[in-house]
């Protein structure tokens, strides 16, 4: 798992390009079988006052790897890569 925190008040687009260009870079890696990334993060409260609104500007990446046996590197080692 990966996040990536940017500036306060940066655009929801900006956010899922660069969590677009985090997992190109995290596929090139062997092992790495897919990547899945969430864009935001939850709001707190309810819909009626108290809460507030989900920053745009956090994205978190989730790699999926492959099985153990069919890869060379260890968990520890790709987070280390």
């Amino acid at each position: 798992t990966l996040t990536v925190e940017m500036e306060p008040g940066t655009k929801l687009e900006r956010t899922t390009e660069v969590a677009r260009q985090i997992s190109e870079i995290m596929l090139k890696e062997p092992g790495v079988k897919a990547v899945f990334a969430a864009v935001g993060s939850p709001s707190t409260g309810g819909h009626f006052g108290g809460g507030s609104a989900g920053g745009v500007n956090t994205a978190t990446l989730y790699g999926v790897l492959e099985p153990r046996s069919e890869r060379e590197l260890s968990q520890q080692q790709l987070e280390e890569a």
